[in-house]
């Protein structure tokens, strides 16, 4: 099982502002959704509350939240798509229970923080946005040197790239 972050930041590591991401980027928002379209994906309850529609259709959801979480439509139910969780290891408890291959961890900052302490995480996708942005909520600041970059695509207004944790051989082969 693969656990993949999957975030867009600015050259600041600016994820978010006052409970809304800073920048509108269509071809962006287009890339989250064909690249989680069927997966399990895993978020707090702040990001949560500032999806414009609930769920993201064609996912799992797996809301992290501590309290009550305003499900659109009625209650939850087991045959809801949306699942509520009270840490990040129930989530991905839950969200392996639907997915065989591979898991999206999609904010917000409080859970990339967590995610990246936990040390499960083996892949980040980053939407390196271009620009400089006013915000509050920022992606935590980890050991770059750990991780394997890939610049995947370049587009107009981001560059999207992959992380991939290192592995490291102590002694070369003989």
């Amino acid at each position: 099982m693969m656990i993949t972050i999957l975030v867009a930041f600015d050259g600041k590591r600016i994820i978010g502002n006052r409970g809304k991401i800073p920048w509108y980027i269509p071809e962006d928002l287009s890339l989250f959704r064909e690249r989680t379209m069927g997966h399990p994906v895993i978020m707090g309850r702040k990001t949560w509350d500032s999806l414009p529609k609930k769920p993201l259709t064609g996912r799992i959801n797996v809301v992290i939240s501590n309290g009550l979480v305003e499900i659109p439509g009625g209650h939850l139910t087991r045959k809801s798509p949306i699942y509520l969780a009270a840490d990040l290891q129930e989530a991905i408890h839950i969200a392996c229970l639907h997915s065989s291959n591979e898991i999206f961890i999609i904010g917000g900052g409080m859970v990339y923080e967590t995610a990246m302490k936990s040390g499960l995480v083996d892949r980040i996708i980053v939407s390196q946005v271009f620009g400089k942005h006013k915000g509050d909520t920022h992606f935590p600041k980890i050991n770059w040197w750990k991780w394997k970059r890939r610049t995947l695509e370049k587009h107009e207004k981001f560059d999207l790239v992959e992380y991939t944790i290192r592995t490291w051989k102590p002694f070369p082969e003989i």
